[in-house]
């Protein structure tokens, strides 16, 4: 078979266009998977903040270490992954009937990919529920 050389200029300029071109194609994959895992891991957060100030809320008092950790259960059972997951109610505890109870979930974000893609190193979050 005969090739001219025109074709053979041509498939070494397709390598090189490659090569410039894969680099920013796995920096976007690599985005997109990383901004999905913090959306995840965000949502759980969430989810978990919300049902500790559920469980805060309907602890009754007096309160004791038992009690405590129910609520540190309940909102970290989401997700056991294997960063652990901080917990802080305020109040600790909670004093009188319609009192606003706040349960915040946080815990580090470790990037795979941190040098190139700007996502914050802390996931927080929190919710409130009024005392019964």
């Amino acid at each position: 078979i005969k090739t001219s050389k025109k074709y053979l200029n041509n498939r070494g300029q397709a390598l090189v266009e490659f090569a410039l071109v894969l680099p920013l194609l796995f920096l976007l994959v690599f985005g997109i998977i990383e901004y999905g895992r913090y959306l995840f891991l965000k949502n759980t957060a969430t989810n978990g903040a919300r049902q500790g100030a559920r469980q805060a809320a309907v602890t009754p008092t007096p309160w004791n270490s038992a009690k405590r950790a129910a609520i540190y259960s309940a909102a970290t059972s989401i997700y056991h992954g294997s960063t652990p997951w901080t917990v802080a109610i305020n109040p600790d505890p909670p004093t009188e009937t319609g009192q606003e109870v706040r349960v915040t979930v946080s815990r580090n974000f470790d990037s795979v990919v941190p040098n190139f893609i700007p996502i914050p190193t802390t996931i927080s979050a929190s919710a409130v529920m009024r005392f019964e």
